[in-house]
């Protein structure tokens, strides 16, 4: 007899939604890396997500996807449901990170990009985040340099400990700042911090301040994330 496969399991299937045929190889190759399946949605989308359960989606940031997006975070089943964002050449992102997304992928679709989001959020589609602590999420905030100035960034994930953001904005360690930024929930957040890395070209990652109590709010939202896996 021969041994059984190491994925026998049920199978994992993530929904791409909207997602071009000349991009669809690209992200099954980065999906199956990490042992999950994908199927592509045509059609009736709504109809087909309500008739089989998936375990995250991709979805094209193109003038149908908010109305998707907004189905997918007021269905119960659907509320924390892993999506990554497939973004159009010269997309703007603004309305869009309003919904939660938790990982950008850009058009035309590159191997290394495509396997770096789904490594980001695979285990959370698997239902094993307490393996990963940081949670991805892509959310429209405002970070304030003590003293100087004040710019829009896209938070890249958020932990108890900090957060990491996407700016192109030149920014370096060792300054603090203080960041403003809505949760997925609607509550408003605001907490202090310091910059303690920088990787190019564009993301910073942000210490929040010990003892500033304001970050309980993020602490909390966390909780209740994982709570639901």
């Amino acid at each position: 007899m021969s041994a059984p496969s190491p994925h026998a399991e049920p199978a994992v299937t993530v929904a791409l939604i909207g997602v071009p045929a000349a991009d669809e190889e690209t992200l099954r190759a980065a999906f199956k890396l990490f042992s999950i399946e994908t199927q592509s949605l045509n059609g009736n989308v709504r109809e087909a997500l309500q008739k089989r359960h998936f375990a995250g989606c991709v979805v094209r940031l193109d003038a149908s996807a908010a109305p998707v997006i907004e189905f997918l975070r007021k269905t119960a089943a659907y509320r924390h449901l892993p999506i990554l964002g497939l973004c159009p050449a010269g997309s703007k992102l603004g309305e869009f990170a309003k919904l939660g997304l938790n990982a950008i992928v850009h058009e035309p679709v590159m191997e290394t990009e495509a396997v770096k989001a789904v490594r980001s959020v695979h285990t959370f589609i698997r239902h094993e985040p307490r393996r990963h602590v940081r949670i991805p999420i892509v959310l429209e905030t405002e970070v304030k340099i003590s003293g100087a100035q004040t710019f829009r960034a896209l938070t890249h994930d958020l932990s108890y400990g900090g957060i990491s953001v996407t700016t192109d904005v030149k920014v370096f360690p060792d300054n603090d700042v203080e960041i403003n930024f809505q949760l997925p929930n609607g509550e408003a957040a605001t907490v202090s911090g310091t910059i303690v890395w920088r990787h190019h070209p564009n993301l910073l990652g942000i210490r929040f301040a010990a003892g500033d109590e304001r970050g309980n709010s993020v602490r909390q939202w966390i909780d209740e994330y994982l709570r639901l896996y």
